[in-house]
């Protein structure tokens, strides 16, 4: 879930990347965040990941097939700071 630039710099050896955002996504979140506010840099999050969501749940599917993968949407609500304690 990690932006490429952060799997780069550090990962679990053989971990897979399933990065929401691009690099340049990700610093536009953050500047919207330090600029404008914490609801406006989730709601530009969501904006960017929403078309990509059913794609990342078809990779996921074939990459583990039989498993549910539900528990990604969880884990968006987490990366866009919209959870308690997943």
């Amino acid at each position: 879930m990690r932006a490429p630039i952060e799997y780069s710099q550090g990962h679990i050896p053989g971990a897979l990347s399933f990065p929401l955002f691009t690099d340049e996504e990700r610093a536009r979140i953050g500047t919207t965040y330090k600029q404008a506010s914490q609801d406006k840099a989730v709601l530009l999050g969501l904006d960017l990941f929403g078309p990509k969501m059913s794609q990342m749940v078809k990779v996921a599917s074939k990459l583990a097939p039989g498993k549910k993968c539900g528990c990604i949407a969880g884990a968006v609500a987490c990366a866009v700071g919209r959870c308690s304690g997943y």
